[in-house]
């Protein structure tokens, strides 16, 4: 359940905002692209051990890859019977900072990764929004 004023982020854009060869399935941005989610189908199902591991090793990639960047939050959630492993930083870009929400759902059928970014002076603004919309990757992807 995106708010509604987000849109699949053109083909031209991806290319450049998402520039290693692996690319989420779903980009949805923003009209001024500056808030995004993405969705990618791990085409793996898993449990809520499967989500807490998957959670925590890319974590630590991204802590490896990035040591600069400033972690928050960890938490374990369940939406409608699915598990939600999410963990919440600040990284650097060449520009600007941004506040990065990342996710492991265990629908059942599949394991979902999820992100969520924003400017990092606007995350106060979006946090509420984005664990809304988190919450609702079961609804989305619990049928498939």
């Amino acid at each position: 359940m995106l708010p509604e004023n987000f849109v699949p982020i053109l083909p031209e854009i991806v290319e450049v905002k998402y520039f290693s060869g692996k690319r989420p399935d779903e980009i949805y941005t923003s009209l001024y692209m500056s808030v995004n989610f993405t969705f990618t189908d791990l085409g793996i199902s898993g449990n809520d051990e499967d989500t807490r591991l998957a959670a925590g090793l890319i974590k630590q990639i991204i802590r490896n890859a990035n040591p600069g960047d400033e972690f928050f939050e960890e938490s374990e959630d369940i939406e409608k019977e699915v598990i939600i492993n999410r963990f919440d930083f600040k990284s650097y870009g060449i520009d600007d900072e941004a506040y990065n929400i990342m996710y492991i759902a265990s629908t059942g059928n599949s394991l979902i990764q999820g992100t969520f970014n924003c400017l990092y002076r606007d995350r106060i603004e979006w946090k509420r929004v984005a664990l809304e919309v988190i919450k609702t990757v079961s609804m989305y992807h619990g049928g498939k």
